[in-house]
Parts: C-alpha cells; sequence; structure tokens
C-alpha cells in the first residue's frame, strides 16, 4: 500500500482559467504558492481542492480530461468540461506529481462503479459541506480500477460480432482492419495485464535519506561514494523531489546530463569553455539568456563534479557569488557507504580495497582466478571493457561483421536536424544502429526494472518482426540474460540545449555490446564483463571497470598486473579529510535517540520512584495507543447518532465502567481507570455515594477496536448543532472526577481546544463556567467549537478569556470546581509521537521550565477554588 497522505497533496503554482465556448480563457486567477489535494465531499465524490490560504476552491473529478505532457517538467492540466474551466499546475517536483496523478487515475477509475447523485438527490440529502482527504492507496483500488477499465475494452471478436449485420437473408460479415503495428497480433482478447499497477516508490537508505532531507531543508550538499551506492538514483530523486522552477540539473558531461534529465555545465553557466579570463567570463555571464540561469537559479546540481576542471569550477563560483572557495560554497559533505549494486561481502571488500589502490595477494589471486570463469550463456557473451575508445568501435565493427545474414538499419528521429552535433553528445544512443540476428546488444535505458529491463541490462538478437507499408522488417526481439523476450520499441530521449532549447530523439535504446569503454560504462550494472586492464592509464580507471560487474561470477579478467591498479594520492587525502570531518562531527555531537526512547527512559527513572509497584500497570497504559471517542452532544438531541454508532458496535464506555461490578464506588472507579493512581489513597474524594452522582449525560462512544477513521464526520441535528465531539476518551476521565454537580460554578483554567469543556457543559448541571487559555489562536478554537455544539442559552453561561493562568491569584473570584489542564505535553503524547516532542533536542530548555510553569498554575489553583 501507498501512504498517500503526502502523495494525495501538491505544493505547486496553480492557474484556474474560466473558458468561452471556442475553449479561449476569459478570465484567469494565478496563485504562485498553492496546495492541491485529493480528497471527497460529503456524497464520496472525488474532489480536487486548490487552496492558496484564503478561500478553497473545489472541482468535482467526474467529467475532466487529463493533459500529462509535461509532467517531467512539473506541469499538468486538469479541464473540467461542464464548468469550461481548466486548472493549469506547475511549478510542482515532478517525481511528487507523477504519484499524484497515478492516485488520481486510479482512485477515478475506481469510482465509476459508483453510481453519481443527481443534483436533486443532493438537494434533499440536506447533508452538510464536508472535504476529507483521499483514503491511501490500495491494491484493492487497483484491482476495481482494471475491473472498471477491462469492462470497456470488450474483446474484439464480441465487437466484431456485435457489427455484423443481415442483408437480403445472408450475413455481412465485416473484415476486420488491418493492424498497424509491426507487432504480431497474439490473441483476440484483451490483455491479461492490468492496466494500472500499484505506484511504488523505492525506499532510500539512511545515508541517502539524509542526504535528500539536507538538500530539502536548503543547505549546499556534497555527496559522494564508492561505485554502487546508489549516487544516480539518489540524484535522480533528488531532481524529482524539487520544483523544476529554479533547479538546474547539470553534469561534466552530455551523455551523463542525459540520465539526470539536464544540460552539460558548460551549457548552463554561458561562459564557453571557461578558459577566457574571469573578467571576460564575467561578461559573458551578463548576455541575456544566461543571465536568466543565474538570476532564477535556486538549486544547481553537478554530477560527476570530480571531472569539471578546477579552474572553470572557481570561475563559475565566482560568478555566482564573487567568492572563491570549495569549503565556503559548501555546507555539507556525505559519504555513501552502503553499496546496493553487490551483494557479495567478499566482493565488495575486493572492490573497496582497489579503490583505494591496495591490492594485496588475495585480491590478486581471486582476480587472476576469474580469467576461468564461465559467463556465457544463452548465447549471450561478455561485454568487454576497453581503456580506450578505438579498440571499442574496432572490435564492435569487426564483430558486427562477421555475423551472417542481412543487416537492418534503424535511423533516429531527432526533433531538429540541424542540431544533430549537440544531440549525439548527450544522447546515450547513435543517430544510426545497425543490427543483425544474433548481434550482442545492451539496453541504454530502464524499460521494466521489475522484469530486469534495467540500462545495461545484455541481450541478444534472435529476430526481426515482419515489416508493413513497405518497410521490409521490423522491429528487432532481443532475448535477454533475464531470460525475458521483448519487442523492442524506439524510446524517446530529452536533452537541454543552451538557452533552455529543448531537444529529442526517438530511437532503439539498444547499442553494441561486444565492448564498451571504461568511460561510457560508469553508472551501468552489467551481469557478465570481461576486462582487459593491460591498457589502464589512469588512477582509478581499473576501479571503474571491476565495480561495473555484479558479482565475481559474471566477471572474467585477462591478463591482470596488480601494478595498473591505482589511485590517486589527492583523491584519497579529500576522502581521508571527509572520514576524518565526519568522526570529528560524531565526537562533538551527542549521541541521537528517538525523543519518545528519551520520554520513556526519563519515566522509568521519574515514576518508578514516586509510583513505587504501581509504575509497571501505568507503563502499560500510558503505552497503549489512545483510543478514540465520539462524546455525545445532549444538546443536539442525539439520538439518532447514539442508534446509528451502537448498531456499528460503538459502546459508552462510562456507562458500561459505572454499571461494572455493582457495589464498587467512584473511588474504585477512577483506581480501575489508572487516573488517580497513586493518589488513590489520599481521603479527599468522595466514595459511597458519589458514584451515583456522575450525570448520566455524559456520554463517551467507543469502538472496542480501531482508531479515529472509524468515526464518520458529525452532522447536524434539526436544530443545527452538531452530534458528537471526537476526542481522545481518556480526556473524559477527569471531567468524570471533577464531580460536578448541579448549580456549581467551574474555572477551565487550560481550556483550549475545548474538548474538555464540552465534556463539563454535558453534565447540564453548570450554573457559570469561565473557560481560560493563554492562546488567543486556542480560545478562538475554543470559540468556534462551542458555537458548532451549544445553544445561545448555554453560550451565554459561558465567559471565554485569553489570560495567564500564573496571575490568576490578582482575580477577586472562586469557583466551586477548577480543572487544570496543564500545557498540552502529555506524557502519552511524548511516548508516541516524533512530531512536537517535549523530550526533542530542541525542546530541552523548554521541557525544563515546564515543572515551574506546571507549579504555578497548580498554585493559583487553589487560589481560584472555593474552600471547602
Amino acid at each position: 500500500m501507498l501512504q498517500n497522505e503526502d502523495a494525495a497533496q501538491l505544493q505547486c503554482s496553480v492557474a484556474v482559467e474560466s473558458l468561452n465556448a471556442s475553449g479561449q480563457a476569459i478570465k484567469r486567477q494565478v496563485f504562485r504558492k498553492a496546495v492541491v489535494t485529493l480528497g471527497r465531499n460529503e456524497f464520496e465524490e472525488m474532489i480536487l481542492r486548490v487552496y492558496d490560504g484564503k478561500i478553497p476552491q473545489n472541482f468535482v473529478l467526474r467529467d475532466f480530461q487529463l493533459f500529462t505532457r509535461f509532467t517531467r517538467e512539473g506541469k499538468c492540466t486538469l479541464k473540467f468540461v461542464p464548468e469550461n474551466t481548466q486548472v493549469l499546475i506547475s511549478n510542482c517536483p515532478p517525481a511528487h506529481l507523477n504519484t499524484f496523478l497515478k492516485i488520481l487515475s486510479i482512485k477515478h477509475q475506481a469510482s465509476k462503479a459508483n453510481k453519481p447523485l443527481g443534483d436533486r438527490a443532493k438537494l434533499r440529502a440536506g447533508v452538510p459541506r464536508s472535504f476529507e482527504t483521499i483514503s491511501p492507496l490500495q491494491q484493492k483500488d487497483v484491482q476495481r480500477a482494471n475491473d472498471m477499465r477491462s469492462k470497456v475494452n470488450t474483446p474484439l471478436h464480441l465487437k466484431e460480432r456485435s457489427a455484423n449485420k443481415m442483408v437480403d437473408g445472408r450475413q455481412q460479415v465485416k473484415r476486420p482492419r488491418a493492424n498497424c503495428d509491426s507487432s504480431p497480433v497474439k490473441s483476440l482478447h484483451p490483455s491479461k495485464k492490468p492496466v494500472l499497477v500499484l505506484p511504488m516508490v523505492q525506499k532510500l537508505s539512511k545515508e541517502q535519506t539524509a542526504v535528500l532531507n539536507a538538500v530539502l531543508s536548503g543547505k549546499n550538499v556534497f555527496f559522494t561514494g564508492s561505485a554502487g551506492t546508489g549516487k544516480s538514483f539518489l540524484l535522480k530523486r533528488i531532481v524529482g523531489s524539487l520544483p523544476p522552477k529554479g533547479t538546474f540539473a547539470t553534469a561534466s558531461t552530455g551523455v551523463a546530463a542525459c540520465h539526470i534529465g539536464g544540460t552539460t555545465l558548460h551549457s548552463f553557466a554561458g561562459i564557453g569553455s571557461g578558459s577566457a579570463p574571469l573578467e571576460q567570463c564575467l561578461e559573458l555571464a551578463q548576455r541575456p539568456g544566461v543571465r536568466q540561469h543565474w538570476t532564477i537559479c535556486k538549486h544547481l546540481i553537478i554530477d560527476e563534479v570530480s571531472m569539471v576542471d578546477g579552474q572553470f569550477f572557481d570561475k563559475l563560483e565566482a560568478i555566482a557569488r564573487h567568492a572563491r572557495s570549495w569549503r565556503k560554497c559548501i555546507h555539507m559533505s556525505m559519504e555513501l557507504t552502503e553499496v546496493r549494486r553487490q551483494n557479495d561481502q567478499s566482493f565488495i571488500s575486493l572492490l573497496q580495497a582497489v579503490r583505494v589502490g591496495r591490492v594485496t595477494e588475495e585480491v590478486t589471486a581471486k582476480l587472476l582466478k576469474s580469467a576461468n570463469n564461465c559467463i556465457e550463456r544463452e548465447g549471450i557473451l561478455a561485454t568487454r571493457l576497453c581503456t580506450h575508445k578505438d579498440d571499442v568501435e574496432l572490435t564492435n565493427d569487426n564483430k558486427l561483421k562477421q555475423l551472417p545474414g542481412p543487416l537492418h538499419t534503424y535511423e533516429a528521429v531527432d526533433s531538429d536536424p540541424m542540431l544533430v552535433k549537440i544531440i549525439d553528445a548527450q544522447s546515450p544512443v547513435g543517430q544510426v544502429v545497425h543490427l543483425k540476428v544474433g548481434t550482442q546488444v545492451m539496453l541504454t535505458k530502464n524499460l521494466d526494472v521489475q522484469r530486469g529491463l534495467v540500462n545495461g541490462a545484455r541481450g541478444v538478437v534472435v529476430d526481426f518482426l515482419p515489416g508493413n507499408q513497405g518497410i521490409a522488417y521490423g522491429l528487432p526481439r532481443v532475448r535477454f540474460l533475464s531470460g525475458t523476450v521483448e519487442v523492442v520499441k524506439r524510446e524517446r530521449w530529452v536533452f537541454r540545449a543552451a538557452g533552455g532549447l529543448s531537444l529529442s530523439r526517438q530511437q532503439l535504446p539498444l547499442k553494441l555490446a561486444w565492448a564498451v569503454s571504461i568511460h561510457k560504462s560508469q553508472g551501468m550494472t552489467l551481469d557478465c564483463v570481461e576486462i582487459s586492464l593491460a591498457r589502464v592509464f589512469e588512477s582509478g580507471q581499473a576501479y571503474v571497470a571491476l565495480s561495473r560487474a555484479r558479482s565475481l561470477e559474471g566477471l572474467r579478467v585477462m591478463d591482470f598486473n596488480p601494478h595498473v591498479v591505482q589511485a590517486n594520492q589527492d583523491v584519497l587525502l579529500f576522502y581521508k579529510r571527509l572520514r576524518m570531518d565526519r568522526l570529528l562531527m560524531q565526537a562533538t555531537t551527542r549521541a541521537k535517540f528517538p525523543a519518545t526512547a528519551l520520554a520513556l527512559q526519563n519515566f522509568d527513572a521519574t515514576y518508578s520512584k514516586q509510583l513505587g509497584d504501581v509504575w509497571p500497570s501505568v507503563r502499560v497504559g500510558m503505552l497503549s495507543e489512545q483510543k478514540y471517542g465520539a462524546l455525545m452532544n445532549t444538546f443536539a438531541s442525539p439520538d439518532d447518532a447514539i442508534s446509528h454508532l451502537h448498531s456499528r458496535g460503538c459502546r459508552d464506555f462510562i456507562s458500561v465502567a459505572s454499571s461494572s461490578d455493582d457495589g464498587k464506588n467512584s473511588h474504585e472507579l477512577l483506581q480501575k481507570s489508572e487516573l488517580h493512581n497513586h493518589a488513590a489513597t489520599v481521603d479527599t474524594f468522595e466514595t459511597a455515594t458519589a458514584c451515583t452522582r456522575i450525570s448520566s449525560n455524559i456520554q463517551c462512544l467507543v469502538f472496542p477496536r480501531g482508531d479515529i477513521s472509524r468515526f464518520k464526520p458529525a452532522r447536524p441535528g434539526n436544530n443545527g448543532l452538531l452530534g458528537y465531539y471526537l476526542l481522545d476518551a481518556a480526556s473524559v476521565l477527569p471531567v468524570l472526577a471533577l464531580d460536578v454537580q448541579p448549580g456549581h460554578t467551574v474555572l477551565d483554567l487550560c481550556a483550549g481546544p475545548g474538548g474538555k469543556t464540552l465534556a463539563i457543559l454535558q453534565s447540564q448541571a453548570v450554573r457559570f463556567l469561565w473557560a481560560n487559555d493563554l492562546a488567543g489562536s486556542r480560545t478562538a478554537r475554543l470559540r468556534r467549537t462551542l458555537q458548532s455544539y451549544l445553544p445561545k442559552e448555554i453560550l451565554r453561561i459561558i465567559h471565554i478569556t485569553s489570560f495567564d493562568g500564573r496571575n490568576w491569584r490578582n482575580m477577586d473570584c472562586t469557583f466551586d470546581r477548577v480543572l487544570v489542564d496543564v500545557p498540552c505535553t502529555t506524557d502519552r503524547h511524548s511516548l508516541m509521537e516524533e512530531e512536537n516532542n517535549i523530550f526533542k533536542r530542541a525542546r530541552t530548555k523548554e521541557r525544563q521550565k515546564l515543572p515551574l510553569l506546571q507549579t504555578e498554575l497548580l498554585l493559583n489553583e487553589v487560589f481560584a477554588q472555593k474552600s471547602r
């Protein structure tokens, strides 16, 4: 299941346009910072809500058109046909937008099974307006959506039968239309493959998550790591998580830029090769198109930064900040250490040793032994990694010529033939691809990760589909190392050029794979690879080649010589400093524990001394999840609501506790609820007859199992008041302990947001109630809550103030009952939730001041209490 509490919501720019009959915009509203949410209204209809912080706009997702051509740029459009309105979404993180649209498509398709209500039925229902964020996406939603699509896609042979007509007593059979696709028709039935699948997001490691969070928090980050630690994967996740406007993904080379959907760093910078003096580079950067890049750039991503010339990088920084220094530019440096490409720990250790230039006898023996590995199978030969590009071209051309049979040529379709050189510099596939049966090929793009059809997957061409429409041959069929036989179709690559120009190429995602250069293999994972290291000429080149292999069993090293394994000393020094900085940071930073664990540790040390033998049972209660309940509103005639909740299995826990074990007094009831625990022995509680004085008007219904989501939103009764209030059922216990009697005056010193205040008033015994809270926002919410649940005559006996309870002794008034719910830092919240936890390190000073604050409030409660 994809938990879409965040996935069903977008933060982006939105334009809402009203259209005339010809489709032209006659009115346009633009929201630079808006929140778009998927939800449902009171009639369970899917709603798209656009909220700009003022007034939300709701659009019913019933009859609409979805345009998704530019989702990679963080844009899409929804056109609502009946309303003649369209919503244009832009500047949205592409990864978030794709997930959002997937949820929308599946949920909308699944909802077609529900018959919509007509306008007249809606008016008769008289249901108050409501909006709830759409529920998490589950597999059953996908299944329901696919079922609905299968009903629409009637089998081809049934359509043909229904199209046949009777002419002159004979059945006129229509000839089926010729299939325009080059692939053969396997079956007349629709494909059994689900049209929609549950969107799954691959999880990041802890290290990768730390890097992503640092980037999203606005820090300048440099991250590195050994081969196979997921640097490219993480970089794509970062690009997809940032708003497109102001985000520029760049790389040192065109091919590397293509992998992350960006442009070259030189193209972005607009200063040519950077060889000119700094003053001239600054002048070049002032050109209108180039200057716009620099002025709107908020996130600059540079892949393969190690291949960027140092002087060029310094000039970039001087242009951007007029300050020279890597240390000033980078706030945080991180190293990914968890290797994900290989699973064999011994092979990982071998690669780590080669990475730092250390070749032991054990490493040498393993690599020499690999020369005998038989790694070819099912006609798929090992890819040979070469140090020089000329060797690669010569090997591939000769091997292709040696194959028998006709040569099949596939030419690319480029968006601008005049800019072929720019496209060639960035494209992972050539303008022309030559193939024969038996050609060793390699995928250059992820097609289906689950089936192993990923970038670098090896295969062999087994045959070609028949041609049509004057074409002698069709698409190639390739058998991959995973066993899958796939018809490889043309794919589209999009490139960024100078000035924001967008270019594209459509071509088969295949390249000849008898040989590949070590340089071009970076980022690939190869299942069967043969390496010759005799002509290695650069430090680290041997490591790059060896680390392409997924396993030692799929690797064959020819003519290995330990002397070719070298590591650049400056690079080793850089990593040494990086790790020393990390160790220093760990030494100077206090160990981090979850705030909930710190809370439990504190409570164990404190409450075990205060409560003694009672603490273990109290501890169990505190670690139990919250039990939500519906506090019934006696002022709204809630009989229907009570009957409905009873029919669903709800029970009033107050009446159940009061009626159980006849003869037990309220003293024992409170002890049973663990409300007063250790204080139960204090003689200030009234006994014996007190139980009969608990107002029967206070009812709180709970489900035996389940959370707040099982309760539907409260609806108003005949008098317009809501039927019940949802709250933590434990909040009712202090109200029962307060023991309010007819004619009492009550002070609720810390009343916001109003649950306990409302429970006190349900007793219908209060003559006057003073509700106070320090925060004006909480008293405003309290006022709105009470107005939704109480009639005017009850509101008249309530006085609401925003006053510092620590100064209550200066007030000249006392009350029969006083409730002090000290600041909302409940022990259970500290044990159950990390968010806003009082035991977080950032709130240490606040927590240390809390005992004094609580003591002052409790002492002032004494001044507000009438003497008994």
